[in-house]
């Protein structure tokens, strides 16, 4: 049984600097319209509660786990969901691309596919029989794209 293990994380600066951001947006504009000390309560939740929640989600998103094995691709975010499975007899093609950045982490649909990455410029596009594409992020994409061919070829 052929199996192999990838891992694709997001730099440190991402995970961090998001949520900083994000509480510098909302507590920046409540120091500039809070008049002398008295700020309502609802402006102080949401102070304290987006930053915690803009942290859970950029950790959820930052680590994504590539396992193939028992014939099929299974992708994993950090906390285990949500996943991806594509059989290896769904798969026609195995190629490594490069991609704008600017589509950021995480799962979404564009023009060129399906794009599940935590982090990266460099994918490895599968193309599957359906005629669907998935863009699979990964540290190491040149050794991702050689593993899934090994598998196929297995």
């Amino acid at each position: 049984m052929y199996e192999f293990e990838d891992v694709n994380t997001a730099d440190i600066r991402y995970l961090i600097g998001v949520p900083l951001l994000f509480a510098a947006i909302t507590v920046l504009p409540q120091l500039a319209l809070m008049p002398q000390g008295k700020a309502p309560r609802i402006s102080l939740i949401v102070i304290s509660i987006v930053p915690v929640i803009t942290f859970i989600f950029i950790h959820a998103f930052g680590k994504m786990t590539t396992v193939i094995a028992d014939s099929k691709i299974r992708l994993t975010w950090r906390y285990g969901f949500p996943t991806k499975e594509i059989q290896m007899s769904d798969i026609e093609a195995v190629e490594v691309k490069e991609i704008s950045k600017w589509l950021g982490s995480g799962i979404k649909a564009t023009r060129k596919g399906t794009v599940w990455r935590a982090w990266g410029k460099t994918v490895v596009a599968v193309d599957q029989s359906n005629g669907r594409r998935i863009l699979i992020g990964s540290n190491n994409p040149e050794e991702l794209a050689r593993a899934i061919r090994s598998a196929l070829h297995t």
